[in-house]
């Protein structure tokens, strides 16, 4: 559900996840595939040098990340971990 616009802040919510192998190696692979207005709305995504950007015609989402990731159907990213990386 969108949060509503109050003040100049408003536009700057995060939500942050990171994961951490505390002891070994692990592969890790994530897919990230928004969907805007409850999946009503299309939308666009876009690779730039550190993540993707999503934008639907009244939202925009980005995603920041060191791993190389790549446009998946549907308009989503799937991003690989490889152990020793």
């Amino acid at each position: 559900m969108p949060l509503p616009r109050v003040g100049e802040g408003a536009c700057r919510h995060w939500m942050i996840r990171r994961v951490v192998a505390v002891r070994g190696q692990m592969r890790f692979v994530v897919d990230v595939a928004p969907r805007f207005d409850y999946a009503r709305a299309r939308h666009e995504v876009a690779l730039i040098p550190h993540g993707a950007l999503f934008r639907s015609p009244g939202l925009g989402l980005s995603l920041s990340t060191r791993c190389p990731l790549e446009i998946v159907d549907g308009g989503g990213v799937r991003a690989h971990r490889r152990p020793g990386r």
